[in-house]
């Protein structure tokens, strides 16, 4: 993929150079077709024909915001994990985390796993999803209620994140910025068209805001552009 090679290029090798490009790209092109035969499904399903010059602007007020976000969960992140670092039991640091977890995902339930079922709602419209198997799946036809929880999930997913990883599990941040920008930007389309100020595709949102953190959080702005085209199919957003 032209993301692979990118974040290559990006990340990995910063001095590239020619003798060192030509193996990178047979080596992902190797990666592709294995893939292929082991994997034919598509991760995501972007559902967009257009985008309109009108939507500019929101696209560059989610960029801003995308850029804050990415902040609040790298530094979130790391302060959290510093301070499970420190303690010395490590029986009472995974249970305390696992409770914590636990609670926080009783409350939001799209904090579970890596969030991809909620993107693919939120991607296919199902926005009511978010609440679903929830103390709030009363509210699931109040969109401000929805907009509020959807705001509590972004602000609380990186310190479930930390936790998970403090406490001695497993994961990344690859998922959670995925899951993060796109109820970042899900959550500001929705509101724009709910105040009536313009009517935006919120998928293609959902879609920019995965790109947008993840450029944030791993300061790789081109792969996160190419990454998000190719599992998404939206190379035309």
């Amino acid at each position: 993929s032209i993301a692979g090679v990118i974040f290559a290029m990006e990340v990995l090798l910063t001095d590239i150079t020619i003798p060192l490009f030509i193996p990178l790209l047979i080596s992902t092109a190797t990666s592709i077709i294995v893939s292929k035969l082991l994997y034919s499904g598509q991760l995501f399903y972007l559902i967009t024909n257009d985008w309109y010059y009108h939507a500019i602007p929101f696209y560059v007020l989610l960029g801003v915001i995308c850029g804050f976000l990415s902040v609040y969960m790298t530094r979130v992140s790391l302060f959290i994990e510093e301070k499970m670092e420190g303690r010395k039991d490590s029986y009472l640091k995974a249970l305390g985390g696992g409770l914590l977890l636990g609670g926080m995902i009783f409350l939001f339930p799209p904090l579970f796993g890596e969030g991809y079922t909620t993107v693919t709602s939120l991607l296919g419209g199902s926005y009511q999803e978010i609440v679903s198997n929830s103390l709030f799946i009363s509210f699931r036809d109040n969109p401000w209620v929805l907009l509020l929880i959807v705001l509590l999930i972004i602000l609380v997913k990186p310190v479930a994140t930390a936790l998970t990883l403090g406490s001695g599990g497993n994961g990344g941040i690859f998922a959670p910025s995925l899951f993060t920008g796109a109820m970042a930007g899900f959550g500001l389309a929705f509101l724009v068209n709910l105040m009536g100020i313009s009517s935006l595709h919120i998928n293609n949102f959902v879609a920019v805001g995965m790109a947008g953190i993840m450029a944030g959080v791993i300061h790789a702005p081109l792969t996160a552009i190419f990454l998000i085209a190719e599992i998404t199919g939206g190379y035309v957003l």
